[in-house]
């Protein structure tokens, strides 16, 4: 209950955390806009209000488009997924997550148009999810152009997900060369593991065109594991007998 000492503190804070911002607080990861949150606080408790207003507009003005992108994500989450209601909600967030931007991430710029998509379609408003789907084509092919390592199956997935653009687009031909791209490109452990899936899927018996299909993976995951990893090799030669 020491007033006095709590309301010097208080100015000190408050004149530390005005030179650090002047100072420049990287906006990465939302911490410019956390500080001047904490400033606005600090105003609050002091009651000048005024100030804590104009610091809060400051916070809302230096946030990333991720912390944008997934304060949107958190609120289609809350309601168990994207529907006409929360689509409205989430539009303003997200365009104002496009305009702040993602620091070069384009696999985050990625998902947030797939979220524009997702909101546009649950309004039915298929002008602007095309829209948005080619903004999210574009993006894509220049994550893919930059370079997607081909660990987990990341780049053989972002072709799959430019191919399903373009079918939605009508681009049936463009479609058909990026899941070439993607078959192409599939990891060879995440081969291995659909086929021996697909062949457990099977039982005693297999179909000629489902067994050739699940052999066409075999062979594939044969030639892309490492041959070091004996293991893995032993258990494609076991499952192709």
């Amino acid at each position: 209950h020491e007033t006095e000492q709590a309301a010097s503190y208080r100015s000190r804070q408050l004149e530390t955390l005005q030179t650090w911002i002047a100072n420049g607080i990287p906006t990465d990861g939302n911490q410019r806009a956390r500080v001047c949150n904490q400033v606005a606080e600090v105003y609050d408790q002091i009651g000048q209000r005024e100030e804590a207003t104009r610091y809060r507009q400051l916070a809302e003005d230096s946030r990333t488009g991720y912390s944008l992108f997934f304060e949107a994500r958190q609120r289609v989450q809350s309601v168990g997924g994207m529907n006409a209601a929360v689509a409205a909600e989430a539009i303003p967030i997200l365009e104002r997550a496009m305009k702040h931007g993602f620091n070069n991430s384009l696999q985050d710029e990625v998902n947030a148009y797939s979220m524009l998509v997702a909101a546009h379609d649950a309004l039915q408003d298929a002008e602007k999810a095309n829209h948005y789907r080619l903004q999210q084509l574009t993006t894509l092919e220049a994550w893919i152009t930059k370079g997607i390592p081909t660990e987990s199956d990341w780049r053989a997935k972002a072709y799959g997900q430019a191919a399903e653009i373009c079918e939605k687009l009508g681009h049936m031909e463009k479609a058909a060369a990026f899941r070439q791209l993607k078959d192409e490109h599939r990891d060879g452990l995440s081969l291995l593991s659909e086929a021996l899936a697909e062949l457990k899927a099977c039982g005693k018996k297999t179909d000629k065109e489902g067994g050739a299909k699940i052999l066409d993976k075999l062979t594939k995951s044969a030639q892309r594991i490492p041959e070091n990893l004996s293991e893995r090799h032993a258990e494609i030669y076991r499952a192709t007998g």
